[in-house]
């Protein structure tokens, strides 16, 4: 697993967990730490945002009442932002709100024929036809509404995730490499690299920039990469891999589909192989970090890794489901459908996904700080300890409800249901003191089981 460390040794929160620098939110407290913003403190109040009212207020507050009282752009914000996880919204001292993202640059690069080789995006044409599998398409023409963007790979990291594995992931699927190839690419990064402020990119983040406009400031962290692969490797495809000036395109789904728009083809993009001396001759955005920018090293390093596996029952044992009618009995035979009444992930599978489980699984990832936070909510709940009989265990009833409404809500709901039911565990005063006086060393009943 890689690590992220400043090229100094200086010590950083969370360092000793590789997983949990590669976080977004690792990147966004080192800038923070790194004072990318000079003496002006930001805050992140993105959880404080669960509703478009919420954001409609803070950006009234914010002085950005020219975006708060436009509806379909303050709609498109808070899917953008809080649904889609692209942005973060900040506030400082004075009231004034901003937007901040984070962008991972990747210069991919070639040794062949003894000169270095550097792969540079030329531009995108979006929409039309596809014109990837078609002999005789390139270059992409501006008949092909092409929009020039000369710079190196570069990636919209979201707030969910780890930014390295969702940049490979990017990688492989727009230029369609193996998986062999794209391990590769990981294991030639280079330990050297750069965080610094960028601004918007004009074929990745054009988006953020049409619903913002001049209402909001929007910035960018950005983390420089460098990987540098053979020239000769067989592992790559031909179509890939080239000599000087020959042309790749890659393609890859819309970013944004806004509401009420017709569906949009896919983003098509032209890549050129140069002479690394020809692209830095040329100015190629984000071939070179600027020079302002704090150097970094991403180390490699071995790490046990756990996880926890959580099955959900459609039903209680000797009980039928509420979707098919299935009773749950000892034989322990799959069912069609999953607990929230979806196909399970097997019938995906037969479509060629990848995917976690053979039986409706759903991988999470977890730095130790969400674990920990999602460990502390649980004993929040106060459930009843699996073990105690349903007659014995105050409250059992409520649970119970409680588990129907979650598996029956969406996302939204969800959240607002589990609110609600910490809420109604909160003790009051007068319980406090009587739990005080009962168990003085704070030993209460409930703790969480594993």
């Amino acid at each position: 697993m890689r690590k992220l460390l400043l090229s100094d040794n200086t010590r950083l929160p969370g360092e000793h967990d590789p997983q949990e620098t590669l976080a977004f939110d690792f990147l966004s407290n080192l800038s923070r730490q790194l004072r990318l913003d000079g003496e002006e403190t930001w805050a992140d109040v993105k959880t404080q945002i669960d509703t478009v009212e919420k954001l409609e207020a803070l950006l009234s507050e914010g002085r950005c009442a020219g975006l708060a009282s436009d509806k379909e752009r303050l709609g498109q914000l808070f899917k953008c932002a809080i649904e889609q996880s692209e942005l973060a919204i900040e506030q400082n001292s004075q009231g004034e709100v901003r937007c901040r993202g984070v962008v991972v640059f990747l210069s991919i690069e070639a040794d062949g024929d003894g000169s270095q080789l550097v792969l540079v995006h030329d531009g995108v044409r979006q929409g039309g036809r596809d014109s990837s599998t078609e002999e005789g398409e390139l270059p992409l023409s501006a008949d092909d509404c092409f929009i020039e963007d000369p710079r190196v790979a570069a990636f919209l990291c979201k707030q969910h995730g780890l930014w390295l594995p969702n940049l490979m992931k990017y990688i492989q699927e727009s230029f369609q490499l193996s998986d062999v190839a794209v391990e590769r690419l990981f294991q030639c990064l280079a330990e050297e690299t750069h965080l610094a402020r960028t601004g918007p990119i004009l074929t990745i983040s054009d988006h953020h920039e049409q619903i913002c406009g001049q209402n909001i400031d929007v910035v960018y962290d950005a983390l420089h990469l460098t990987t540098t692969i053979s020239g000769k490797d067989n592992n790559f495809p031909d179509k890939f891999l080239g000599t000087i000036g020959t042309k790749v395109v890659s393609k890859e789904k819309p970013l944004v589909n806004d509401p009420g728009d017709v569906a949009k083809g896919p983003v098509m993009r032209q890549w050129t192989w140069k002479r690394r001396e020809d692209a830095q001759a040329q100015g190629i955005r984000a071939l070179e970090p600027p020079s302002n920018a704090t150097p970094l090293k991403l180390l490699s390093q071995d790490t046990d890794v756990a996880s926890l596996l959580i099955g959900i029952e459609n039903s209680a044992p000797m009980k039928e489901d509420a979707i098919g009618g299935r009773k749950h009995t000892a034989a322990a035979k799959s069912n069609e459908f999953s607990a929230f009444g979806k196909r399970k992930w097997r019938d995906f599978r037969k479509g060629g996904l990848k995917v976690p489980a053979d039986s409706g699984g759903v991988q999470i990832l977890l730095t130790k700080q969400g674990f920990d936070k999602f460990a502390q909510q649980c004993n929040d709940l106060q459930l009843c300890v699996p073990s105690t009989p349903s007659s014995m265990c105050d409250g059992g009833s409520n649970e119970q409800v409680f588990f129907q409404r979650i598996l029956q809500a969406c996302t939204r709901e969800a959240k607002e249901i589990f609110q609600n039911h910490q809420l109604s565990k909160t003790p009051s005063s007068v319980e406090q003191k009587h739990f005080a006086h009962a168990h003085p060393r704070g030993q209460g009943r409930w703790r969480l089981m594993w």
